[in-house]
């Protein structure tokens, strides 16, 4: 079984978040001042150098008119149908959970 590597999953929502800027003709400086942030620190996200909150994320999601489904990776989606992504997310969680 595979787990989630947090720094890849950063730098794929940020591909995902860059493409969905560029299919919108909107600049870094717009995104970064919808989500009340330096256009440097939306670089980092997109670049996946940081990591972005889920409110951030809902944010965007309604900007671009998308179900916040659709800025998660396709590795990522639909866990019902894919046992071995729900366990993967659960033993990330227990991970994370212990971490300090």
């Amino acid at each position: 079984m595979r787990t989630i590597q947090k720094g890849i999953l950063l730098q794929q929502i940020g591909r995902q978040l860059r493409r969905l800027k560029i299919e919108n003709n909107k600049t870094s400086k717009e995104i970064a001042s919808l989500l009340n942030i330096t256009t440097q620190a939306y670089g980092n996200i997109e670049r996946g150098e940081s990591d972005i909150c889920i409110t951030r994320l809902i944010l965007l999601a309604e900007y671009y008119k998308k179900d916040l489904v659709d800025l998660i990776p396709n590795e990522y989606r639909n866990f019902e149908n894919n046992p071995e992504s729900k366990e993967r997310i659960i033993v990330n969680g227990k991970a994370l959970l212990t971490e300090k």
